[in-house]
């Protein structure tokens, strides 16, 4: 690690707090001032407050995310930035000679990074705005939480314990897709005599083997590409193969072909729904190819799990709220038929089959007095269904 004594990183003078607010953190790192200021302190600092997110900007407040919100840092009671110099040389001081070399040339990079001071690794994107460094760090706790710890459906149990077929996790960024498939790998881990081969960018959870034999590969250390990834991993025989992110054409047609020669495949996508990620697989492929990769899609989709994280009631925290579609003869056949604005009205009514809808699941969480009602109205415009589903769960309970 460079020593960054010379830097002009300052307080900014556009937001003095005389003291921390209820949303506000100081930054309480041994440093005589903070030009010698290193990204490990700002990561030590995020992970006292019980942060997600640290956004590293230009020019503007340095941010922590916590429990969803963007709260400033502090130091010295003064909001904290940084000037184009001192990103520069913050940012690049923890990277490698190759990933400076690839930041140069490509603008924006990904990568984990860890350090001997930190309890957690960081999943970080490096990206330019406006000309100037600038990054966010994820955490990525060492410790892998379970399906139970996550409260998660028995559904999601049912899915890893399939041999073969495709199973989706999607949402949108932050909504927690990683560690619940980090803990949905974790249970086959424990439980089957397998071999494990994902694939990532970067490699975020570090899984230990248990009864299982993993691999796990990163996109640009290990292997090229996802695409270049999957295609290798079919002659490495796998039993399971993780996409990290399901993001060109290449790669889905490669995760449809791994499902479909018999290989159980999770993956993920940045998408909102069911029918939308069916929709969006099916159409980054060309007119005369979407027919047979709809029915090839139709045979071998096992499942959608669609996550999005609401603010628990107490604001301790954060709770996943899940839409679930498993296949059934009648959701493959809209699939099949290209009828998937139709599957809502299949999950809404497929409970037996262990689905659900985004709207069901908050509605659970407020009547069990996890969230509030605001926070669970927030994450979906169907208000009306999400107050039939509260009267519905209502009425069960009281007979």
């Amino acid at each position: 690690m460079s020593d960054s004594r010379n830097g002009q990183y300052q307080p900014s003078e556009n937001g003095p707090v005389a003291k921390p607010g209820a949303h506000e953190h100081e930054l309480n790192a041994p440093l005589a001032s903070v030009a010698s200021l290193e990204v490990w302190h700002l990561l030590h600092h995020l992970l006292n407050v019980e942060g997600s997110d640290l956004h590293f900007t230009v020019d503007s407040p340095i941010l922590n995310r916590i429990h969803g919100d963007l709260v400033p840092v502090l130091f010295q009671g003064k909001r904290l930035q940084a000037t184009p110099q001192d990103s520069q040389r913050i940012l690049r001081a923890i990277l490698s000679e190759d990933q400076k070399q690839r930041l140069d040339d490509e603008l924006d990079i990904d990568f984990a990074y860890a350090h001997p001071q930190l309890s957690a690794r960081f999943r970080c994107n490096y990206y330019h705005a406006s000309g100037k460094l600038e990054a966010v760090f994820r955490q990525i706790p060492n410790e892998i939480k379970t399906l139970d710890e996550l409260m998660m459906p028995d559904v999601l149990r049912s899915l890893c314990d399939l041999p073969r077929g495709l199973v989706l996790v999607v949402g949108p960024t932050g909504s927690g897709k990683s560690t619940t498939l980090a803990a949905m790998i974790d249970y086959i881990n424990t439980r089957r005599q397998s071999k494990i081969i994902t694939i990532e960018d970067p490699v975020e959870f570090v899984h230990q083997p248990k009864r299982c034999g993993i691999s796990q590969r990163e996109v640009h250390l290990d292997v090229q590409s996802f695409s270049r990834g999957v295609r290798a991993a079919l002659r490495e025989d796998p039993d399971v193969v993780l996409v990290g992110e399901m993001r060109d054409t290449d790669t889905v047609r490669e995760g449809v072909r791994a499902a479909d020669t018999g290989h159980l495949v999770f993956a993920t996508l940045h998408t909102n729904n069911a029918s939308e990620t069916v929709d969006r697989l099916i159409n980054q492929f060309p007119g005369e190819e979407r027919d047979d990769i709809r029915s090839k899609m139709a045979l071998i989709l096992q499942g959608v799990v669609s996550q999005k994280l609401v603010k628990t009631k107490d604001g301790r925290g954060r709770r996943a709220a899940l839409e679930v579609m498993t296949s059934t003869d009648s959701v493959r056949s809209l699939i099949r038929d290209g009828e998937s604005q139709q599957l809502y009205s299949e999950i809404m009514t497929g409970s037996q089959f262990g689905m659900q809808t985004l709207e069901q699941s908050l509605a659970a969480l407020i009547v069990d007095g996890v969230v509030e009602r605001k926070a669970a109205s927030e994450q979906t415009p169907k208000l009306d269904q999400l107050d039939r589903a509260i009267t519905d769960i209502m009425r069960r309970k009281n007979g």
